[in-house]
């Protein structure tokens, strides 16, 4: 294809008028470069939906020496619903050994915030190190105890300013 040498790749689409359409094609897209080791996406402030939020996670979690992924999705209007299948497309890079992802102010609640738990614990394996922003969505204590519970287990920073009130924070 035509991006068989690539190794890296960083685009920015903030601040446009991006909705979900396409966004499963473009994972699919760069998913089948198969030399990236490094990825740096920015959306922020766009319109994008939980439409193909899964499939774009599944393409991007096919790079298979996939080492680094920074997403930056904050100012959107992503939701539960997708968020869970894009988690389990990303664990499947079994290289990956940082992630940061902006997911400031969306619509993601307690179902979100179990899928990204999920991806945390998965990544516990890996020693990976990953940054998650989720600060500005409606997580409530069922979600944020998720996302602590997976903290202990993996080598993981989060800005969880926002989150829900957890009883051993007394």
């Amino acid at each position: 294809g035509q991006c068989a040498e690539l190794t890296s790749i960083r685009l920015d689409f903030s601040f446009n008028r991006i909705c979900g359409k396409g966004l499963g094609r473009l994972g699919q897209g760069v998913g089948g470069c198969k030399k990236l080791t490094t990825i740096r996406m920015a959306f922020y402030g766009n319109q994008i939906t939980d439409e193909e939020f899964g499939e774009f996670g599944e393409g991007l979690g096919s790079c298979a020496v996939l080492g680094t992924l920074h997403l930056g999705f904050a100012c959107n209007q992503l939701g539960d619903d997708k968020l869970g299948r894009f988690a389990v497309g990303i664990a499947k890079a079994s290289k990956l050994s940082s992630i940061y992802f902006n997911f400031y102010s969306n619509g993601i609640g307690d179902r979100g915030a179990l899928g990204v738990a999920t991806l945390l614990t998965t990544l516990r394996e890996r020693s990976a190190r990953a940054i998650v922003d989720l600060r500005g969505n409606p997580i409530t204590t069922i979600g944020s105890a998720a996302l602590r519970a997976a903290l202990p287990t993996v080598k993981v920073s989060i800005a969880d300013q926002g989150l829900a009130p957890d009883a051993s924070d007394d």
